[in-house]
């Protein structure tokens, strides 16, 4: 057979019948619409004539939800109690013949009478009539093997969840406590796989199809009944197939394979529960063949590949529990469901123990964390506004630990007035997902009234949706960082006044060198003077005078310094940039200011503001370049 179940297919027509649809059509309904009239209807109509006025005066059918080869299932509205039903009716070919409508009858008594709520329930029996139907629960969900698929089909792409995992044991737990109980009241399934098995929308896991199902004790006229054969061998190993071998042979016992039916008892079924199982921890059922015989062959065998060859992640002990339920001697099979849903339980259980063991350990190295770190960690619930401040938290702030409550309003009413408009906002953002990180800086007002400057950071968990639902990050207090760039910032200030000063040093030695032309003397005797660099330079920019401050500072001579010279005590870092900037006021002829680093007579750099001004004549053309070196108070 093929692994393609298609259980998702179009409700518009009628498709090849899922795995198990053959005998027993089961009842599922995938992604139903709010009301019946959402879809149209599948070509074909109920059976007409049935003789029972009531029975067509208190339905009404809206569509064929499956069909098989000897029955098929619709969609009904039940008028006279206002819901929707499944209702059940033979083909009309094989409306008369005589065992098949036996059968059908058997299967619909036998299902009413098994009163369990992984059961479903029957309704209704109309068998006076030449077309006998069955009303019963329409379960809206998917079937167990869509599930699983779906899971496998996360898993191999990467997306694997374990809550997932986890939900498809407890729901085979759930089978096999339906199982037993049918079992208690004499019954067999005889045709258990996932496909006849719905997980409801709202929880509910249903065992469905007992199209196959025996009393013990009590001998199966139909069984013999030559009428739905194995054919040609081309059929699909996952459906179901009756005569003396019935059941699905993907899934089948070896008994059962065999057409042993004397000895067919609970430990087929068990076997069968076994191959679900087998079915959930790799994706496929455990005797997988091109067409019906082959299947059959393997399943006589019954020797399926371990789980672990196909999913190296099955828990060993799962695999032990899957493979003993499936044992070839019914003797070494578990003796009922209840047992092989108790051991699929305990595993869970060790799971889950060790889970909230690991669970406490991570939670105390989180509060060993939490008391060894520097910062405050918070933990913000966005459903209920509930937040977890850490006591490192609350004493950035002053308080004690039981001081302050963990609810959000805490930490809003402490926010400082000019920024809480603008934090509120950045905080709602990312939430939103407007923004990728979350780090922000802002006052929270301390204790004693003051305001601590808090760097905050954080990030926002999401559902599979992206919306957010809950936030954790980390306060940091950074007051004396802020302090310490206030205090950068009255440098800065100092800086900005030492360039006015030296602007207005430029000034006056522009004056004095105008005062100063007819006596170069006079005027380098002046520069000397200044407690800092005095350069002139020609309209080319070539340098052809500094000041005595210069030489002591770099220990040059004039003659080294001359032209362009005076570059080789700049700072490499800094030589393309002061190039291009002094190029660009040489054409331009324009004020330069530049800073940049010289070293000085001992090796160290030193930073400096160079100011540099043309002079012009009469006609406005650069003649000269004066300028000054103010040395800047920061290290370089």
């Amino acid at each position: 057979m093929t692994s393609d179940r298609n259980h998702e297919m179009p409700l518009t027509r009628i498709e090849e019948p899922p795995r198990g649809a053959q005998a027993g059509e089961i009842t599922i309904l995938h992604q139903e619409p709010a009301t019946p009239a959402d879809n149209p209807s599948i070509p074909g109509q109920p059976t007409q004539h049935r003789g029972d006025a009531g029975a067509e005066a208190r339905y009404g059918f809206t569509r064929i939800h499956a069909a098989g080869g000897i029955g098929r299932i619709w969609l009904a509205r039940d008028h006279q109690l206002d819901r929707d039903v499944a209702i059940k009716e033979l083909l009309p070919e094989n409306a008369g013949h005589a065992k098949t409508v036996a059968r059908f009858l058997r299967e619909a008594r036998l299902t009413g009478q098994l009163e369990h709520p992984g059961i479903v329930p029957v309704y209704e029996l109309s068998s006076g009539t030449d077309a006998p139907f069955y009303a019963m629960r329409f379960v809206r969900g998917r079937t167990l093997s869509a599930a699983v698929d779906a899971f496998h089909l996360n898993r191999t792409a990467g997306r694997d969840d374990p809550l997932e995992f986890i939900a498809l044991l407890t729901a085979f737990a759930a089978v096999c406590n339906a199982v037993a109980y049918a079992h208690s009241r004499g019954v067999l399934h005889r045709d258990l796989k996932g496909d006849n098995v719905i997980l409801g929308d709202f929880g509910e896991v249903i065992v469905l199809d007992w199209g196959l199902a025996k009393l013990l004790g009590q001998s199966d006229e139909f069984e013999a009944d030559p009428m739905p054969t194995l054919g040609d061998g081309a059929q699909d190993a996952g459906l179901t197939v009756q005569g003396e071998v019935v059941g699905t042979p993907a899934y089948m016992a070896p008994e059962q394979a065999e057409g042993r039916l004397k000895d067919i008892d609970q430990r087929t079924d068990i076997f069968g529960l076994g191959a679900m199982l087998y079915e959930i921890l790799t994706g496929r059922p455990p005797f997988l063949g091109t067409n019906t015989l082959e299947a059959l062959k393997l399943a006589i065998q019954g020797d399926p590949a371990p789980p672990r060859e196909s999913w190296s992640k099955v828990p060993p002990a799962l695999e032990e529990v899957c493979l003993k339920a499936m044992a070839k001697d019914p003797r070494q099979r578990f003796s009922s469901a209840v047992d092989l849903a108790q051991e699929v339980q305990r595993w869970q259980d060790v799971q889950r123990r060790q889970a909230e063991e690991e669970l406490l350990r991570s939670r105390e190295r989180f509060e060993l964390a939490v008391r060894g770190s520097q910062d405050g960690l918070w933990d913000w619930d966005l459903r209920t506004g509930d937040v977890y401040f850490s006591p490192r938290w609350k004493s950035i702030l002053g308080y004690e630990d039981h001081e302050i409550a963990h609810r959000i309003e805490e930490w809003e009413q402490r926010l400082h007035p000019d920024e809480r408009e603008r934090v509120l906002a950045a905080n709602a953002a990312h939430a939103a997902g407007t923004t990728p990180h979350y780090e922000y800086e802002y006052r929270l007002r301390h204790k004693d009234g003051s305001y601590r400057w808090i760097l905050a950071r954080g990030v926002a968990m999401r559902d599979a949706t992206g919306k957010a639902y809950r936030m954790a990050g980390s306060h940091v207090d950074i007051t004396e960082r802020k302090q310490a760039e206030e205090e950068q910032d009255r440098l800065l200030i100092r800086e900005r006044e030492a360039r006015s000063q030296a602007e207005a040093a430029v000034r006056v030695v522009a004056e004095a060198r105008e005062a100063l032309r007819a006596s170069e003397e006079q005027y380098h005797s002046l520069a000397d003077l200044i407690p800092g660099v005095v350069w002139t330079a020609r309209a080319d920019g070539a340098i052809d005078y500094v000041n005595q401050f210069w030489l002591d500072f770099t220990g040059m001579t004039l003659e080294q310094t001359l032209g362009s010279g005076w570059t080789s005590a700049l700072h490499p870092d800094d030589l393309a940039r002061v190039a291009r900037v002094w190029s660009q006021a040489l054409e331009t002829g324009k004020l330069v200011e530049i800073e940049y680093r010289l070293r000085r007579a001992d090796g160290v750099y030193r930073p400096f503001l160079a100011r540099g001004k043309p002079v012009r004549d009469r006609e406005g053309r650069v003649v000269k370049w004066f300028g000054m070196l103010t040395e800047l108070d920061h290290e370089s």
